[in-house]
């Protein structure tokens, strides 16, 4: 009685049964589709690529830490977080904090001077003295961009043709002092930037920040957008030295002058001031110029002093006279660094002379410069007379 009761209660007619048979059956057939075909579960995937990239950072910074702790690798510094360099720009205070070596840093530098480039990171091993411990350290922290500038000024060129300005990237600077390295990093185009370089070979100086303006090629935007940055005093509290001039103390000329010859190397400010039409102004040029360069060889070189008309010259031309040259370059043992200071000779050609003497051997004579390939003739012959070969 009771087995019949419950036969009752769970009774299905035939066509509930077959129903509830193909429902198991489509149910078995999902269950085993899952694993027979897994690409057909439309899971969207996780993106780790972001946290592979911080894993691969922390791996390096894990293994920065342990090499810098380590006894062998005492010498090498940690570079600060988030620290970058381009070694196709950056300077020797921007590659030493990466964790370079001064001396790897300015072998960069001395490179980069001779006009080659690093076109990829481990092109960065061609460098003397880098090994690979070192440079797998610095690698994280270089960033390759060859030609920013050169991009930028085909990516942006205006409707009209013309090529816009390169954005400014302003710190503080002063501009008696910048390298060329320096005034670029700064966003001035190259052209401007040496325009500055001859302004303060040619033994010109920036007083005051309005100075900055004259320079030619530089507008008016870039020039408001470098002005607070420019370390150099206001025109308001710097005298100016056409009132010097005006002045009892500092005569522009002197009539009493008796025509003696003056020797154009030996004349300090005092004598040059005695003569028509130069005053303590463009005296104080013409000796600040000829020392830098170590003496005049010839008379028409005091017209390229910055700032003096040819016409002052020509007009005292007859009382000149010329002694021998008083400061020669030892062009066998001066050092690129010192090199460069001179008026006539780049960082560039300077850094390409040394390189050169330091793989060939020594200078016997003029000859051998003419050697090299990157120095133009016209160069060689215009620095001829200050060269001194040991």
């Amino acid at each position: 009685m009771m087995f019949n009761k419950w036969k009752l209660i769970f009774y299905f007619p035939k066509s509930e049964r077959r129903g509830i048979s193909y429902l198991l059956l489509l149910c078995t057939l999902l269950y085993l589709l899952r694993f027979a075909l897994p690409s057909f579960i439309f899971e969207k995937p996780t993106d780790f690529s972001t946290l592979e990239t911080e894993i691969i950072a922390f791996q390096h910074s894990i293994e920065i830490d342990q090499s810098a702790s380590s006894p062998q690798n005492a010498g090498w510094e940690l570079p600060k977080k988030q620290v970058f360099a381009n070694p196709n720009y950056a300077s020797k205070e921007q590659l030493i904090a990466i964790g370079l070596s001064a001396k790897i840093a300015s072998t960069i530098i001395n490179y980069r001077n001779t006009g080659a480039k690093f076109y990829r990171k481990i092109d960065l091993k061609k460098i003397y003295g880098l090994n690979d411990s070192t440079y797998r350290k610095i690698e994280p922290f270089v960033r390759i961009d060859i030609f920013p500038k050169k991009q930028q000024k085909v990516k942006n060129k205006k409707p009209d043709g013309k090529i816009p300005e390169n954005i400014l990237k302003p710190f503080l600077f002063d501009p008696n002092q910048a390298s060329k390295d320096t005034l670029l990093q700064l966003g001035l185009q190259p052209k401007i930037a040496q325009t500055i370089i001859n302004f303060r070979t040619k033994g010109g100086t920036f007083r005051i920040k309005s100075d900055f303006k004259k320079i030619f090629g530089l507008t008016e935007k870039n020039y408001l957008a470098l002005y607070p940055f420019i370390q150099l005093p206001e025109q308001q509290s710097d005298v100016k030295i056409e009132e010097i001039q005006s002045t009892k103390a500092f005569p522009l000329t002197n009539n009493s002058y008796d025509d003696t010859k003056i020797d154009i190397n030996k004349a300090d400010i005092e004598t040059w001031v005695k003569l028509p039409g130069i005053g303590y102004t463009y005296a104080g040029k013409i000796v600040q110029y000829r020392d830098k360069l170590g003496g005049f060889y010839s008379i028409d070189q005091i017209k390229t002093t910055y700032g003096v008309p040819d016409s002052v010259i020509d007009k005292n031309y007859s009382l000149f006279e010329i002694s021998p040259i008083r400061r020669q370059i030892p062009i066998n043992s001066i050092k690129a660094e010192e090199l460069k200071n001179h008026p006539y000779i780049t960082s560039r050609q300077a850094h390409i002379i040394v390189n050169y003497r330091t793989n060939h051997g020594p200078f016997s004579k003029l000859d051998d410069l003419k050697k090299i390939h990157a120095l133009k003739t016209d160069f060689l012959n215009k620095i001829s007379p200050y060269l001194l070969f040991e």
